[in-house]
Protein backbone atom coordinates (compact mmCIF):
# COMPACT_ATOMS: atom_id res chain seq x y z
CA UNK A 1 0.00 0.00 0.00
CA UNK A 2 1.11 3.28 -0.98
CA UNK A 3 0.18 6.61 0.68
CA UNK A 4 0.21 9.89 -0.84
CA UNK A 5 -0.82 13.26 -0.02
CA UNK A 6 -3.48 14.56 -1.67
CA UNK A 7 -5.31 18.21 -1.59
CA UNK A 8 -4.48 18.09 2.40
CA UNK A 9 -6.38 14.83 2.76
CA UNK A 10 -4.31 11.61 2.82
CA UNK A 11 -5.56 8.80 0.41
CA UNK A 12 -4.97 5.14 -0.08
CA UNK A 13 -3.66 3.66 -3.24
CA UNK A 14 -3.63 -0.05 -3.65
CA UNK A 15 -1.96 -2.15 -6.39
CA UNK A 16 -5.60 -1.81 -8.12
CA UNK A 17 -5.74 1.47 -8.37
CA UNK A 18 -2.08 2.49 -9.21
CA UNK A 19 -0.38 -0.96 -10.73
CA UNK A 20 3.03 -2.15 -10.56
CA UNK A 21 3.55 1.35 -8.18
CA UNK A 22 3.04 3.84 -10.98
CA UNK A 23 1.00 6.69 -10.38
CA UNK A 24 0.14 9.10 -13.46
CA UNK A 25 -0.87 12.54 -13.25
CA UNK A 26 -2.54 14.24 -15.52
CA UNK A 27 -1.92 18.02 -15.94
CA UNK A 28 -4.24 20.74 -17.98
CA UNK A 29 -2.79 24.19 -18.63
CA UNK A 30 -3.37 26.83 -20.27
CA UNK A 31 -1.45 29.60 -21.63
CA UNK A 32 -2.39 33.21 -23.43
CA UNK A 33 0.77 34.14 -25.57
CA UNK A 34 1.27 37.43 -27.24
CA UNK A 35 2.11 37.24 -30.97
CA UNK A 36 2.83 39.71 -33.37
CA UNK A 37 0.26 38.74 -35.32
CA UNK A 38 -2.81 39.52 -33.58
CA UNK A 39 -4.32 42.45 -35.02
CA UNK A 40 -4.07 45.45 -33.90
CA UNK A 41 -6.12 48.30 -34.24
CA UNK A 42 -4.44 51.11 -35.84
CA UNK A 43 -0.63 51.54 -37.18
CA UNK A 44 0.48 53.53 -34.32
CA UNK A 45 -0.80 50.80 -32.07
CA UNK A 46 1.42 47.75 -33.65
CA UNK A 47 4.40 50.48 -33.36
CA UNK A 48 3.62 50.61 -29.70
CA UNK A 49 3.53 46.77 -29.59
CA UNK A 50 6.95 46.35 -31.04
CA UNK A 51 8.75 48.73 -28.48
CA UNK A 52 6.64 47.12 -25.55
CA UNK A 53 7.07 43.43 -27.32
CA UNK A 54 10.84 41.85 -27.36
CA UNK A 55 10.99 39.28 -30.11
CA UNK A 56 10.58 35.69 -29.00
CA UNK A 57 13.81 33.99 -29.19
CA UNK A 58 13.11 31.83 -32.20
CA UNK A 59 12.28 35.53 -34.19
CA UNK A 60 15.27 37.39 -33.07
CA UNK A 61 17.49 34.15 -33.80
CA UNK A 62 15.53 33.76 -37.51
CA UNK A 63 15.88 37.84 -38.23
CA UNK A 64 19.43 37.48 -36.84
CA UNK A 65 20.47 34.94 -39.48
CA UNK A 66 18.63 36.60 -42.47
CA UNK A 67 20.39 39.71 -41.72
CA UNK A 68 23.51 37.76 -41.54
CA UNK A 69 22.88 35.91 -44.39
CA UNK A 70 23.14 32.66 -42.25
CA UNK A 71 22.93 29.50 -44.65
CA UNK A 72 20.13 30.79 -47.35
CA UNK A 73 19.62 28.72 -49.52
CA UNK A 74 16.78 31.17 -52.05
CA UNK A 75 17.69 34.20 -53.59
CA UNK A 76 14.44 36.75 -54.30
CA UNK A 77 15.58 38.71 -57.23
CA UNK A 78 13.47 41.84 -57.43
CA UNK A 79 14.59 45.25 -59.89
CA UNK A 80 17.74 43.29 -60.41
CA UNK A 81 18.75 43.12 -56.77
CA UNK A 82 19.03 40.39 -54.59
CA UNK A 83 17.20 39.37 -51.16
CA UNK A 84 19.25 36.21 -49.59
CA UNK A 85 16.58 33.77 -47.74
CA UNK A 86 15.67 30.50 -46.39
CA UNK A 87 13.75 28.40 -48.17
CA UNK A 88 11.61 27.23 -44.59
CA UNK A 89 10.76 30.50 -43.80
CA UNK A 90 9.16 31.21 -46.77
CA UNK A 91 7.54 28.17 -47.34
CA UNK A 92 6.43 27.96 -43.52
CA UNK A 93 4.88 31.66 -43.73
CA UNK A 94 3.19 31.96 -47.24
CA UNK A 95 1.26 29.27 -48.87
CA UNK A 96 2.52 30.64 -51.82
CA UNK A 97 5.65 29.84 -51.32
CA UNK A 98 4.83 26.39 -49.90
CA UNK A 99 3.57 25.69 -53.67
CA UNK A 100 6.10 27.35 -55.39
CA UNK A 101 9.12 25.86 -53.15
CA UNK A 102 7.78 22.35 -52.21
CA UNK A 103 7.87 21.51 -56.54
CA UNK A 104 11.09 20.32 -57.01
CA UNK A 105 10.72 20.34 -60.76
CA UNK A 106 10.04 24.49 -60.68
CA UNK A 107 12.56 26.52 -61.84
CA UNK A 108 12.69 28.21 -58.29
CA UNK A 109 13.12 25.06 -56.66
CA UNK A 110 16.27 23.95 -59.39
CA UNK A 111 17.88 27.46 -59.51
CA UNK A 112 17.41 28.68 -56.33
CA UNK A 113 16.61 31.56 -57.76
CA UNK A 114 12.74 33.32 -57.51
CA UNK A 115 12.30 36.16 -60.10
CA UNK A 116 9.86 38.79 -58.56
CA UNK A 117 8.37 41.31 -60.90
CA UNK A 118 5.71 44.04 -60.71
CA UNK A 119 6.73 44.36 -57.13
CA UNK A 120 9.19 46.93 -55.86
CA UNK A 121 12.28 45.65 -53.87
CA UNK A 122 10.94 48.17 -50.69
CA UNK A 123 7.90 46.09 -50.57
CA UNK A 124 9.33 42.75 -50.88
CA UNK A 125 11.96 43.84 -48.29
CA UNK A 126 9.38 44.74 -45.58
CA UNK A 127 7.39 41.48 -46.83
CA UNK A 128 10.57 39.71 -46.19
CA UNK A 129 11.32 41.13 -42.79
CA UNK A 130 7.68 40.86 -41.85
CA UNK A 131 7.49 37.02 -42.90
CA UNK A 132 11.00 36.39 -40.06
CA UNK A 133 9.83 38.66 -37.56
CA UNK A 134 5.75 39.07 -37.49
CA UNK A 135 6.97 42.86 -37.12
CA UNK A 136 7.21 45.85 -39.52
CA UNK A 137 9.29 48.67 -38.11
CA UNK A 138 7.11 51.60 -39.27
CA UNK A 139 5.20 51.86 -42.69
CA UNK A 140 7.32 54.60 -44.26
CA UNK A 141 7.15 52.95 -47.32
CA UNK A 142 4.13 52.72 -50.08
CA UNK A 143 2.16 50.82 -48.23
CA UNK A 144 0.04 50.02 -51.47
CA UNK A 145 3.36 48.10 -52.98
CA UNK A 146 3.43 46.66 -49.73
CA UNK A 147 -0.44 45.46 -49.62
CA UNK A 148 0.16 44.07 -52.77
CA UNK A 149 3.22 42.18 -52.15
CA UNK A 150 1.49 40.61 -48.95
CA UNK A 151 -1.67 40.00 -50.97
CA UNK A 152 0.19 38.04 -53.93
CA UNK A 153 2.02 35.97 -51.67
CA UNK A 154 -0.96 35.50 -48.61
CA UNK A 155 0.86 36.72 -45.52
CA UNK A 156 -2.52 37.81 -43.45
CA UNK A 157 -0.61 39.55 -40.94
CA UNK A 158 1.01 41.74 -43.14
CA UNK A 159 -2.27 42.16 -45.05
CA UNK A 160 -4.20 43.72 -42.27
CA UNK A 161 -1.93 45.82 -40.97
CA UNK A 162 -1.49 47.98 -44.40
CA UNK A 163 -5.14 48.10 -44.98
CA UNK A 164 -5.24 49.63 -41.55
CA UNK A 165 -2.33 51.81 -42.82
CA UNK A 166 -3.90 52.65 -46.07
CA UNK A 167 -7.77 53.01 -44.12
CA UNK A 168 -5.99 55.46 -42.20
CA UNK A 169 -4.51 57.49 -44.82
CA UNK A 170 -7.27 57.63 -47.72
CA UNK A 171 -7.13 61.18 -49.08
CA UNK A 172 -8.64 62.32 -51.78
CA UNK A 173 -6.27 61.96 -53.91
CA UNK A 174 -5.47 58.28 -53.67
CA UNK A 175 -9.12 57.20 -53.12
CA UNK A 176 -9.46 56.20 -56.58
CA UNK A 177 -5.99 54.13 -56.31
CA UNK A 178 -7.42 52.43 -53.52
CA UNK A 179 -10.54 51.46 -54.71
CA UNK A 180 -9.37 50.38 -57.75
CA UNK A 181 -7.13 48.08 -55.22
CA UNK A 182 -9.24 46.88 -53.42
CA UNK A 183 -11.43 45.68 -55.96
CA UNK A 184 -9.14 44.03 -57.72
CA UNK A 185 -7.62 42.17 -54.60
CA UNK A 186 -10.82 41.66 -52.87
CA UNK A 187 -10.06 43.53 -49.86
CA UNK A 188 -13.29 43.75 -47.77
CA UNK A 189 -11.79 46.21 -45.36
CA UNK A 190 -10.54 49.17 -48.03
CA UNK A 191 -13.91 48.37 -49.63
CA UNK A 192 -15.67 49.55 -46.62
Amino acid sequence: IQTCNFDTREQTFTSLYAPANELTISLSMSLFVETAEQPCNSIAEHSVRIKRLKLCALARDLSAMYHHQINTDITLRVESRDILVHRAVLMSRSSVFMTLLSNESSVESVTGICEIKSLTFEAVSVLVEFMYSGLIGNMTGDSLAIWSAAVRYKVPGLMHLCELDLMQTTTNENICTLIVASDRFNSTPLCE
